[in-house]
This record gives C-alpha cells, sequence and structure tokens, in this order.
C-alpha cells in the first residue's frame, strides 16, 4: 500500500489566465492536490476580463462586459459559484435588424467587410453604435471594426438574440469584471501565478514549459488555456 506522505503531487502548469485557465486553477485547487502554476505573458490576470479607470475615476470594463443566461450559462454558473454579484446592463438595439437578417437568409459565401454593408447607413448610428459594439466584442479599433468580415459579426449578433425585438436579460458583473477575477484567485490560495511570463516552447520530450527569460517550468501535465494561434506556436 502507497504511503500518502510518499506521493509527490503532480505538477500542472496552465498557459493563460483568461476565464479557461481560471477555471482550470480553480477546478484542480478544488478537486486535486496538484501543485499548480498558471502563467500568464501579460503583467496582469485576467485574459479579457480587463478593468481600467475612466477618465472621471469611474472602474470601466473595456475587454469581456456582459452575459446572460441563454448563452452564457457556464459563466453565470461559475459567477454564482465564487460569489460574484452582477447587476442589469443596458444592451437596446433599434437599426441595423432587417438589413442583417436579409443578409444572413442568403447563405451565399460572403467576404463582405462591415465598411462595405454599412455603406448608406446613418454615419452616426455606425459611428456611435456600430463601430464601438464591435471594437468592444472583438477588442479590436475602429478601423478593424470596419475591415471585419460582416457574415460571422451577424452571426454573433443572430445568436444572441440583437437582431429581434425579443431579448434576453443582459447583466455585467458588479464592480466590474476585475472583481470576479479576485474572487477566482481568493479561491486558489496555493496556485502559483506567474505574470509577465511569455511562454515560447514547449519541451515535450523533457516536459518542461520554456519561458522568454530562458526559464524552464517543469510540469506532468500542461494546460494550454490560450487562444489557438497562440496554442499552435508553442
Amino acid at each position: 500500500m502507497v504511503d500518502p506522505a510518499n506521493v509527490v503531487p503532480k505538477r500542472v502548469v496552465i498557459v493563460g489566465s483568461g476565464v479557461t485557465g481560471l477555471v482550470a486553477a480553480r477546478t484542480l485547487s478544488k478537486y486535486s492536490d496538484c501543485h499548480v502554476t498558471l502563467v500568464e505573458a501579460a503583467d496582469r490576470v485576467g485574459g479579457h476580463a480587463y478593468t481600467i479607470d475612466g477618465p472621471t475615476g469611474e472602474r470601466m470594463d473595456i475587454g469581456f462586459m456582459v452575459m446572460n443566461d441563454l448563452t452564457y450559462p457556464n459563466l453565470i454558473k461559475l459567477f454564482s459559484d465564487v460569489g460574484a454579484a452582477v447587476e442589469p446592463s443596458d444592451m437596446s438595439f433599434s437599426e441595423f435588424a432587417a438589413r442583417g437578417l436579409a443578409f444572413l437568409a442568403d447563405d451565399t459565401p460572403r467576404t463582405t467587410s462591415t465598411r462595405d454593408f454599412a455603406a448608406g447607413l446613418n454615419q452616426r448610428f455606425v459611428d456611435k453604435w456600430l463601430v464601438p459594439f464591435i471594437s468592444a466584442v472583438w477588442s479590436t479599433s475602429a478601423d478593424g471594426a470596419m475591415d471585419f468580415p460582416i457574415q460571422p459579426l451577424l452571426k454573433f449578433m443572430h445568436h444572441h438574440m440583437f437582431l429581434t425585438l425579443e431579448t434576453v436579460k443582459w447583466t455585467t458583473p458588479a464592480g466590474r469584471s476585475e472583481t470576479y477575477v479576485q474572487k477566482v484567485l481568493d479561491m486558489c490560495p496555493h496556485v502559483v501565478v506567474r505574470t509577465s511570463a511569455p511562454a515560447t516552447r514547449i519541451d515535450t520530450t523533457t516536459k518542461h514549459l520554456v519561458l522568454e527569460s530562458g526559464e524552464e517550468i517543469p510540469y506532468d501535465a500542461l494546460i494550454l488555456a490560450c487562444s489557438a494561434p497562440q496554442a499552435a506556436a508553442l
């Protein structure tokens, strides 16, 4: 019989501290005795959950902002589990829907950009609603928003019920998204968090994650909680 005192905990390294990485860290902390290291390239934890100070001191989210019960059930459950409060968010929408639904009804493959699709729409609507909406959802610049392919944008809006008079109940993190990030971290007191530590390579032979600094972090299991292009580059 194996003496538990002689069992060395498995070393799990998580690359990326967005919601995927945070949930992985919390789950491992809750259900295992693994030694967990959370590695993040940025100088902060949270990924798209990014809160900054506004011009008058108010807290503002510039990445992840809103969620609803229909399309974000797991995220809603996470907020409930960690005790992160939410509050109602205004997601009203009045223009653009008819043209968008007609476009989606035609299943011909399209490469139309948002700029081309929006030609002829009220410019104030484009500047004050459409561009900020795309920029917020995809964390891109104003120019990038107008160059974005319109078809995946319309599919996203249709899936999230933006192109109908019916809607869902949208909520936003009370105290902004940084509050849920901190609550998750508070539930993982033994997780080692490494920020400003970009990974450059995975050595699968020796089972080491190689950082840009040259440091090598050994692992028994590795979780890539980053985007697909970032994971492929490793």
